[in-house]
């Protein structure tokens, strides 16, 4: 499975398609009906910040793990979460429906170990990036390994990546992050496979 930008200057490549379809497929779906119910427009700081689903052995309210963990164990904290929140939205009684196509939202790509750490996206976003500029991670779907393709054709070293589904409600947040600081950190993903969603 291919993703690339909505720019079409990079490109996303994922081993072992069916398994990775079907990991990412659960995360997409549990971090939708994770996300929707408790999505704020007027508090994008908290309200995909739960408490249940910190990734912080410390409980911090910053996504300091991403970065202080060996970039190997990024996948590793990505899907204990999901898997984490699909456990929990199990014991709320939700079923979960695999549906094909986003009905609403959008796929955002970042590379946590390219980051600054400043924390400039904390106050231009009203919160929905933290202090390590790392979108809240309610929205976290899936993480792997890959190449990224730079607009030479080339393709770069593997990085390790998450992707988030971010609501439409705080579309317009990330568009204020990519504006304030641009680069190939982060990205709105479309499919090259109409077939994926």
């Amino acid at each position: 499975m291919i993703y690339y930008t909505t720019d079409g200057r990079a490109e996303y490549q994922l081993e072992d398609p069916a398994f990775i379809y079907l990991l990412f497929q659960q995360g997409l779906t549990n971090g939708v009906a994770w996300c929707n119910p408790r999505t704020d427009p007027d508090d994008p700081e908290g309200s995909l910040r739960s408490v249940a689903l910190n990734p912080s052995t410390k409980g911090e309210r910053d996504a300091h793990i991403l970065h202080t963990v060996p970039p190997e164990q990024i996948q590793s904290v990505v899907l204990s979460l999901v898997d984490k929140r699909a456990q929990l939205l199990q014991t709320q009684g939700q079923t979960l429906m695999y549906t094909k196509g986003l009905s609403a939202g959008r796929l955002l790509v970042f590379y946590p170990q390219e980051m600054a750490l400043d924390g400039l996206l904390q106050p231009e976003t009203a919160g929905l990036f933290d202090g390590t500029n790392t979108v809240a991670w309610d929205t976290w779907v899936y993480a792997a390994q890959g190449k990224r393709k730079s607009s030479d054709g080339s393709y770069e070293a593997d990085l390790w990546y998450v992707i988030c589904w971010i609501p439409p409600e705080f579309e317009s947040l990330v568009d204020r992050a990519m504006t304030v600081m641009p680069g190939p950190w982060m990205d709105w993903i479309t499919e090259s496979d109409p077939s994926l969603f």
